[in-house]
């Protein structure tokens, strides 16, 4: 009778094949030497290994590391005429609209005036667990980008010195029609990439350049609850929709930013 040996163990040959199990079988006739044997544990080894490199769920891959060729950091500055930086969520409700209109009065009253500002503007209430994107998101990808841009078309000349700056401009929840008592919310989410050149004059007037990627998601329209539950399920469904949307647009933009 045939045996057949397999990862060390002699198997007797059963009505259910080897290879229907995912076992792979070689065959030895019953006086073959030991020679023949090893030349078989080595045959299985490595086939083995082949399919085990062969295969993507065996085989992890290797986790990028960024060279840190350029440098890259998140900036909170906000120039004159820039809002400040949402660092977190901001939800802006009817309450804070009223809360602004009393503020408008009382400086009126006591003699200071000011224009009013756009809904989106007003401070709100911050989310500290939901953070806006640039640092989670952003900072990796923008990483691996640059890696990838440098490869392809090379470094410059000297190291470079100037970072790339992301900034999270805006991430906020606001009320959509101030007259429902129960009114939808639109999701507004912008993130700007600049880099300023290492050669640019200090005194430059101009801006350096960046890519900015806006999104205001009002579609399906959502009330407050719903853009809550499940831990703002539907809210980070849009976070990655928006870095998705802005990776062909700061990949277009990369020569620019990265210029000497």
């Amino acid at each position: 009778m045939k045996t057949f040996f397999v990862n060390a163990f002699w198997v007797a040959v059963v009505t259910l094949p080897l290879s229907v199990i995912g076992v792979h079988a070689y065959a030895l006739e019953a006086g073959d030497t030991a020679d023949a044997k090893a030349s078989v544990v080595t045959n299985v080894e490595n086939n083995n290994a082949s399919n085990t490199a062969a295969s993507p769920a065996r085989a992890a891959a290797a986790p990028f590391i960024y060279s840190g060729t350029v440098p890259i950091k998140i900036s909170f500055a906000a120039p004159n005429g820039i809002s400040p930086a949402d660092q977190k969520l901001r939800i802006v409700q009817k309450i804070h609209k009223q809360m602004d209109a009393g503020l408008l009065v009382v400086g009126a009253l006591m003699g200071s005036f000011r224009l009013p500002v756009s809904k989106e503007h007003y401070k709100g209430t911050t989310v500290d667990n939901i953070s806006h994107p640039a640092n989670e998101l952003f900072v990796p990808a923008v990483s691996k980008l640059v890696d990838e841009w440098i490869q392809e078309n090379g470094a410059a000349a000297a190291p470079y010195k100037n970072a790339i700056l992301i900034r999270p401009d805006n991430m906020v929840l606001v009320y959509v029609n101030f007259d429902e008592e129960n009114p939808k919310y639109d999701f507004y989410l912008q993130t700007t990439v600049s880099r300023s050149p290492d050669s640019r004059s200090f005194f430059a007037l101009d801006a350096p350049p960046q890519v900015t990627c806006s999104n205001k998601y009002s579609e399906p329209a959502l009330d407050l609850e719903l853009w809550q539950a499940d831990d703002y399920a539907e809210l980070r469904k849009r976070v990655q929709n928006h870095l998705d949307d802005c990776l062909p647009k700061l990949k277009a933009g990369l020569a620019q930013l990265l210029a000497a």
